[in-house]
């Protein structure tokens, strides 16, 4: 999941990304439970990097607000942030 913010996306090359996993098995703190386009998968912010954007080659699909708003709790729980 892309998770730098639209300006960034628009006007730099990187992008920061939270790579998705299907195993959903056990969620750690700083991975959030998501449902891309109707399929579970796992956001893991603890392993979040920057990727180049001609490294992304397809949409995998859209999440909703309560899923961005679980990432953004993992993130904050990762990096030790105050909400």
């Amino acid at each position: 999941m892309i998770v730098s913010n639209s300006a960034a996306n628009r006007n730099v090359g990187p992008v920061v990304v939270a790579p998705l996993t299907s195993h959903i098995g056990r969620q750690y703190p700083g991975e959030a439970a998501v449902s891309v386009d109707g399929q579970s998968s796992k956001a893991m912010a603890d392993q979040f990097i920057a990727a180049d954007k001609v490294r992304l080659k397809t949409q995998l699909g859209t999440v909703g607000k309560a899923d961005m708003q679980a990432l953004a709790d993992a993130i904050r729980v990762h990096l030790s942030l105050a909400k």
